[in-house]
């Protein structure tokens, strides 16, 4: 550990995420995430307020996922909470500045990037009120997400993180 303690266990599970410590000490060399050129907008809108507009009613009363393709981007829409809360993840071409990795995000600008997208989508992100825009970074997949011996193996990101397009 970096504070210098030492444990002993009898068996270790990493599941420290993207930027994965235990990863690198399995592979027993630095492994940072890479940049995929891309950042997602994560954002939440009350079901309800969907309901109250004809052209977005649909989109929460019968459930489905809600795919929107196009230009260097796409959207994906669906239903969160029992049907509460209609989640979206919008992905687009990466412009944050250097060594950032999330920021409070311009609702100006991410509506101007979908401007000439579907009216739905077009209306949908009227309703946003506020959201962050996070960098997508993946890792090099590995050979084995286990140590030889059976007792020191990886889960989740730090062994095969997942972009939202995959």
């Amino acid at each position: 550990m970096a504070s210098g303690v030492e444990f002993k266990a009898d068996l270790v599970i990493g599941a420290d995420g993207l930027k994965s410590v235990c990863r690198e000490t399995l592979l027993g060399k630095k492994d940072p995430p890479r940049l995929t050129g891309d950042l997602a907008y994560r954002i939440v809108v009350p079901a309800s307020e969907m309901r109250k507009d004809d052209r977005l009613k649909d989109l929460v009363n019968s459930p489905a996922i809600t795919i929107w393709m196009g230009p260097d981007s796409h959207c994906v829409g669906y239903l969160l909470k029992g049907g509460d809360l209609y989640n979206m993840v919008l992905a687009c071409p990466d412009n944050l500045p250097e060594l950032v990795n999330t920021a409070k995000a311009d609702l100006r600008e991410m509506r101007e990037l979908f401007a000439a997208w579907d009216p739905r989508l077009k209306r949908l992100l009227e309703l946003v009120q506020e959201t962050s825009k996070w960098r997508l970074q993946n890792s090099e997949e590995m050979a084995n997400w286990g140590h030889e011996s059976g007792k020191f193996a990886l889960l989740g990101d730090s062994c095969h993180a997942t972009l939202p397009y995959l």
